[in-house]
């Protein structure tokens, strides 16, 4: 589970909220005691999680009593997840680039590259 919850985590959930979304996957379904006990968050703070992954989308919450949560489609959270992770990719390199502009000025005309990556992705740009 630990490598599932990085990855969770690589596409922007925080680790709590890959834990409660992994272990509702897992179960299918539960109450907040049952998501605790699977994904080892203190049972307080799978309210607050649940919640927050209810307002995205990525659970449903069927209300009664206990509530009971209920996992999105894996695949439907996933896009979800990786559409909003390439939006911020696309508009930090439109950042960067824009801020670069200004600093292009600066750079002396010799480089010193270190690193075959850098060395590869100088070479390209002559």
């Amino acid at each position: 589970m630990d490598s599932l919850v990085r990855n969770l985590t690589t596409l922007g959930l925080t680790e709590y909220e890959a834990r409660v979304y992994a272990a509702l996957v897992g179960i299918g379904e539960g109450s907040a005691r049952q998501v605790h006990e699977a994904s080892a968050v203190p049972r307080p703070r799978v309210y607050d999680i649940a919640e927050g992954l209810a307002a995205r989308g990525f659970i449903t919450v069927r209300r009664g009593n206990p509530y009971v949560y209920i996992p999105a489609e894996p695949a439907v959270v996933i896009r979800h997840l990786k559409s909003a992770a390439d939006a911020a990719a696309t508009a930090a390199v439109q950042d960067l680039e824009a801020l670069s502009l200004d600093a292009r000025a600066k750079n002396s005309p010799i480089w010193y590259v270190q690193g075959e990556w850098s060395i590869r992705r100088h070479a390209e740009s002559l």
